[in-house]
Protein backbone atom coordinates (compact mmCIF):
# COMPACT_ATOMS: atom_id res chain seq x y z
CA UNK A 1 0.00 0.00 0.00
CA UNK A 2 1.31 3.42 -0.88
CA UNK A 3 2.20 5.76 2.02
CA UNK A 4 -0.36 8.35 0.83
CA UNK A 5 -3.13 5.75 0.93
CA UNK A 6 -2.12 4.69 4.45
CA UNK A 7 -2.17 8.31 5.66
CA UNK A 8 -5.59 8.87 4.05
CA UNK A 9 -6.97 5.70 5.69
CA UNK A 10 -5.63 6.74 9.11
CA UNK A 11 -7.10 10.23 8.69
CA UNK A 12 -10.55 8.81 7.91
CA UNK A 13 -10.26 6.42 10.85
CA UNK A 14 -9.43 9.31 13.22
CA UNK A 15 -12.33 11.38 11.84
CA UNK A 16 -14.88 8.63 12.49
CA UNK A 17 -13.52 7.77 15.91
CA UNK A 18 -13.64 11.45 16.95
CA UNK A 19 -17.46 11.61 16.90
CA UNK A 20 -18.33 11.16 20.55
CA UNK A 21 -18.71 12.88 23.88
CA UNK A 22 -15.78 15.19 24.59
CA UNK A 23 -15.89 16.61 28.09
CA UNK A 24 -12.38 18.09 28.38
CA UNK A 25 -12.12 21.62 29.78
CA UNK A 26 -15.86 21.85 30.30
CA UNK A 27 -16.05 22.62 34.01
CA UNK A 28 -19.53 23.69 34.98
CA UNK A 29 -21.15 21.88 32.05
CA UNK A 30 -22.89 18.86 33.50
CA UNK A 31 -25.51 17.57 31.04
CA UNK A 32 -23.22 15.94 28.43
CA UNK A 33 -24.54 12.39 28.59
CA UNK A 34 -25.92 12.33 25.03
CA UNK A 35 -24.57 15.53 23.48
CA UNK A 36 -21.76 14.99 20.96
CA UNK A 37 -19.53 16.90 18.57
CA UNK A 38 -18.30 15.40 15.31
CA UNK A 39 -17.26 16.17 11.73
CA UNK A 40 -14.84 18.90 12.81
CA UNK A 41 -13.05 20.80 10.04
CA UNK A 42 -10.78 23.84 9.92
CA UNK A 43 -10.16 26.16 6.99
CA UNK A 44 -6.52 26.53 7.97
CA UNK A 45 -5.04 29.99 8.31
CA UNK A 46 -7.01 32.23 5.94
CA UNK A 47 -4.19 34.78 5.70
CA UNK A 48 -0.67 33.34 5.59
CA UNK A 49 0.85 36.76 6.18
CA UNK A 50 -0.78 36.87 9.62
CA UNK A 51 -0.69 39.87 11.88
CA UNK A 52 1.50 40.77 14.78
CA UNK A 53 0.38 38.96 17.93
CA UNK A 54 -1.07 42.29 19.08
CA UNK A 55 -3.71 41.66 16.40
CA UNK A 56 -5.31 39.20 18.83
CA UNK A 57 -6.62 42.26 20.66
CA UNK A 58 -8.43 43.23 17.46
CA UNK A 59 -10.49 40.05 17.18
CA UNK A 60 -14.21 40.51 16.68
CA UNK A 61 -15.73 43.57 15.03
CA UNK A 62 -12.38 45.38 14.86
CA UNK A 63 -10.51 42.46 13.29
CA UNK A 64 -8.45 43.35 10.20
CA UNK A 65 -9.92 40.20 8.54
CA UNK A 66 -13.58 41.04 8.97
CA UNK A 67 -16.13 40.34 11.63
CA UNK A 68 -16.11 37.15 13.72
CA UNK A 69 -19.52 35.44 13.79
CA UNK A 70 -21.38 32.11 13.89
CA UNK A 71 -23.21 30.54 10.95
CA UNK A 72 -25.60 27.73 11.85
CA UNK A 73 -27.77 25.20 10.07
CA UNK A 74 -30.21 22.67 11.49
CA UNK A 75 -30.02 19.02 10.46
CA UNK A 76 -32.35 16.04 10.76
CA UNK A 77 -32.18 14.11 14.02
CA UNK A 78 -31.67 17.24 16.13
CA UNK A 79 -28.14 18.03 14.92
CA UNK A 80 -26.76 21.49 14.35
CA UNK A 81 -23.86 22.51 12.12
CA UNK A 82 -21.96 25.43 13.65
CA UNK A 83 -19.35 27.41 11.71
CA UNK A 84 -17.23 29.81 13.74
CA UNK A 85 -16.13 32.28 11.04
CA UNK A 86 -12.94 34.37 11.41
CA UNK A 87 -11.97 32.82 14.76
CA UNK A 88 -8.56 34.37 15.50
CA UNK A 89 -5.83 31.97 16.66
CA UNK A 90 -2.05 31.71 16.49
CA UNK A 91 -0.54 31.29 13.00
CA UNK A 92 1.42 28.22 14.11
CA UNK A 93 -1.67 26.17 15.01
CA UNK A 94 -1.50 22.72 13.40
CA UNK A 95 -4.84 21.53 14.73
CA UNK A 96 -7.66 22.47 17.10
CA UNK A 97 -9.11 20.78 20.16
CA UNK A 98 -12.82 21.52 20.36
CA UNK A 99 -15.09 20.28 23.13
CA UNK A 100 -18.78 20.95 23.53
CA UNK A 101 -21.46 20.48 26.14
CA UNK A 102 -24.97 21.56 26.94
CA UNK A 103 -26.58 22.67 30.17
CA UNK A 104 -30.15 23.94 30.20
CA UNK A 105 -30.37 25.99 26.99
CA UNK A 106 -26.67 26.87 26.73
CA UNK A 107 -24.43 25.20 24.17
CA UNK A 108 -20.92 25.65 25.57
CA UNK A 109 -18.04 25.34 23.06
CA UNK A 110 -14.38 25.37 24.12
CA UNK A 111 -11.83 25.96 21.31
CA UNK A 112 -8.07 25.62 21.68
CA UNK A 113 -5.28 25.74 19.13
CA UNK A 114 -2.73 22.91 19.12
CA UNK A 115 0.97 23.29 18.22
CA UNK A 116 3.81 21.01 17.09
CA UNK A 117 6.35 23.34 18.66
CA UNK A 118 6.20 26.88 19.95
CA UNK A 119 3.62 29.53 19.21
CA UNK A 120 4.44 32.02 16.46
CA UNK A 121 4.39 35.79 16.97
CA UNK A 122 1.36 36.23 14.69
CA UNK A 123 -2.33 35.44 14.52
CA UNK A 124 -4.72 34.78 11.65
CA UNK A 125 -8.39 33.94 11.12
CA UNK A 126 -9.70 30.38 10.81
CA UNK A 127 -13.16 29.01 10.06
CA UNK A 128 -13.97 26.14 12.45
CA UNK A 129 -16.94 23.93 11.51
CA UNK A 130 -18.52 21.09 13.49
CA UNK A 131 -21.79 19.24 14.01
CA UNK A 132 -23.30 19.02 17.49
CA UNK A 133 -26.38 17.45 19.00
CA UNK A 134 -28.90 16.11 19.51
CA UNK A 135 -30.96 19.19 20.38
CA UNK A 136 -34.65 19.82 20.85
CA UNK A 137 -36.26 22.68 18.92
CA UNK A 138 -35.90 25.97 20.79
CA UNK A 139 -33.80 29.00 21.61
CA UNK A 140 -30.19 28.40 22.72
CA UNK A 141 -27.32 30.58 23.86
CA UNK A 142 -24.04 29.54 22.25
CA UNK A 143 -21.19 30.28 24.68
CA UNK A 144 -17.68 30.38 23.18
CA UNK A 145 -14.71 29.64 25.43
CA UNK A 146 -10.99 29.76 24.75
CA UNK A 147 -8.91 27.59 27.05
CA UNK A 148 -11.92 27.29 29.38
CA UNK A 149 -12.57 31.05 29.67
CA UNK A 150 -15.74 32.51 28.19
CA UNK A 151 -15.07 35.29 25.70
CA UNK A 152 -18.22 35.58 23.55
CA UNK A 153 -21.81 34.43 23.21
CA UNK A 154 -24.79 34.63 20.89
CA UNK A 155 -28.37 33.35 20.67
CA UNK A 156 -29.79 31.06 18.00
CA UNK A 157 -33.16 29.43 17.38
CA UNK A 158 -32.78 25.74 16.55
CA UNK A 159 -34.98 23.55 14.36
CA UNK A 160 -34.10 21.06 11.64
CA UNK A 161 -34.75 23.83 9.07
CA UNK A 162 -32.77 26.55 10.90
CA UNK A 163 -30.30 28.43 8.73
CA UNK A 164 -28.75 31.68 9.85
CA UNK A 165 -25.93 33.91 10.97
CA UNK A 166 -25.51 35.16 14.53
CA UNK A 167 -23.42 38.12 15.67
CA UNK A 168 -21.26 37.64 18.77
CA UNK A 169 -21.41 39.63 22.01
CA UNK A 170 -17.97 39.82 23.63
CA UNK A 171 -17.27 39.57 27.36
CA UNK A 172 -15.59 42.59 28.91
CA UNK A 173 -12.05 42.11 30.22
CA UNK A 174 -11.95 42.90 33.93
Amino acid sequence: MEPKLIVLFLGVLVLFSACGDDKDDMSGVTDNSRFVICNFTSSGCKNNAGANADGMMKAGKDSPWGEEYIEYQGREGGYLTLKHVNAVFNCAAVDFKTSIGIVDNQIVVNEEDVFDGEMANCVCPYDLTYDAGPLKNGVYTVVLRRYGEEYARTTITFSSSADGRAELTYMQNE
